[in-house]
C-alpha cells in the first residue's frame, strides 16, 4: 500500500463517525499505526494471536476502555483459527462488553467436499463457543450489555449447511445484520455482522443500521488496496 492508500482507509473510518470499531485482518501493529496517525482522536487495541490476520479495536477518546483481553477459546484449532478480542468499554455512565471475531472461512483452498465440510464444521464450533461465552456472561448478569462484531464468514439465513445456527438459536442474542445485503454482491447477504444481547437491543436506534458502500467513490485499482469488505455500523441511544 502507498501512503495515499492508508489515508483513504483512515478517511473511510472518519466518514463512519463511529465511536468504537472492530477491525479484522490486521497484519501487525505497525500497519495499524500507519492508519492511526491520520486518526488522532482514536486509540487502538490489537490482538497478539492470529498470525498475519490479527484483530483490533479502535475507539474515540470519549470511550473509556476499562479492560481488554484475547479470548483464546475461539481459536478452536491451532494455526487454523484466531482468538477473539474482548474489551470492556464505557461512554458516560453506560457500560458494555464488545467481542471482535474473525471466524474460519470457506475459501478456494477448500477444493474438495471434505475440506469444505471441515471448514464449515470449524466455523460452527466457533459459533457455539461464542454462544457459550455470551451465556456465561448473561448468566451472571442478565442486564449485561453485549455486542459481538466481526467477520463471521457466513450468513445466519443460510439454509444449506448453515454454520451460525448456535448463535441464531441463542434466545439472548440478536443479529442486527441478518437481512443486510452485500455492497459488492447485492444479491448476497453480508458475512460481517453485529450481534447484540437482549438488554443491549433496547438501546438500538431503529433503522440506524448502515453499510458504507465506499466502493462507489474509488476506482477499481484502489479498491484492491483498501478492503474487499464494506464497513457496517449501528447506533445506540443510552442518553448522555
Amino acid at each position: 500500500r502507498t501512503e495515499e492508500d492508508y489515508k483513504n482507509i483512515a478517511n473511510i473510518i472518519l466518514d463512519m463517525e463511529a465511536d468504537i470499531i472492530g477491525l479484522q485482518e490486521i497484519e501487525n501493529e505497525n500497519a495499524l499505526l500507519r492508519i492511526l496517525k491520520y486518526l488522532p482522536d482514536y486509540k487502538s487495541y490489537i490482538s497478539s494471536g492470529g498470525n498475519q490476520q490479527k484483530l483490533a479495536i479502535i475507539s474515540k477518546s470519549n470511550i473509556i476502555i476499562k479492560d481488554y483481553y484475547e479470548y483464546t477459546d475461539l481459536a478452536v484449532e491451532e494455526n487454523r483459527t484466531r482468538p477473539g478480542l474482548v474489551v470492556s468499554a464505557q461512554k458516560g455512565d453506560f457500560q458494555w462488553t464488545m467481542l471482535v471475531v474473525h471466524l474460519k472461512s470457506t475459501s478456494r483452498y477448500d477444493n474438495t467436499a471434505e475440506k469444505k465440510e471441515g471448514s464449515q464444521s470449524i466455523r460452527e464450533k466457533q459459533a457455539s463457543v461464542i454462544s457459550s461465552w455470551a451465556d456465561s456472561i448473561i448468566k451472571n448478569n442478565s442486564n449485561h450489555n453485549l455486542i459481538i462484531v466481526g467477520d463471521f464468514n457466513d450468513t445466519p439465513v443460510r439454509k444449506k449447511n448453515p454454520t451460525l445456527t448456535p448463535l441464531l438459536k441463542n434466545n439472548f442474542l440478536f443479529f442486527l445484520t441478518e437481512s443486510l445485503k452485500s455492497c459488492k454482491y447485492p444479491s448476497w447477504y453480508v458475512i460481517d455482522h453485529i450481534i447484540v444481547s437482549e438488554n443491549m437491543l433496547q438501546y438500538y436506534e431503529e433503522n440506524s443500521l448502515f453499510i458504507y458502500n465506499f466502493r462507489e467513490k474509488f476506482p477499481d485499482y484502489s479498491l484492491k488496496l483498501l478492503s474487499d469488505h464494506c464497513p457496517i455500523s449501528a447506533s445506540f441511544n443510552f442518553g448522555k
